[in-house]
């Protein structure tokens, strides 16, 4: 979340992004920027909003609860939709989450 909290100046807990999301051509809420970032997050009004958003969209790329390690990496980089397109990025950060 350093882009999208500001790296720090912002808690990001006002808006409740907790997966990063940016508007999408279908949002219809409120956004926000960060610093001097171009990019419109989603901004939710409660916690648990912001969770139901960020599974549901965890839904789209076919994860489930079932999904870990290099499974769960593999369908965020692979495929026509990419979260994320560094494979080894996020399997440095699923690393760090998990020790």
């Amino acid at each position: 979340m350093g882009a999208e909290t500001g790296h720090g100046t912002n808690s990001g807990s006002s808006v409740f992004n907790f997966g990063n999301i940016t508007k999408g051509s279908n949002w219809t809420g409120r956004t926000t920027r960060f610093g001097n970032n171009p990019l419109d997050f989603r901004v939710y009004n409660s916690f648990e909003e912001g969770i139901d958003d960020y599974l549901r969209l965890l839904g789209t790329y076919g994860i489930t609860n079932e999904d870990e390690g290099e499974s769960f990496i593999s369908k965020l980089t692979k495929g026509p939709r990419k979260w994320g397109t560094d494979a080894d990025l996020m399997r440095r950060v699923y690393n760090m989450y998990i020790r």
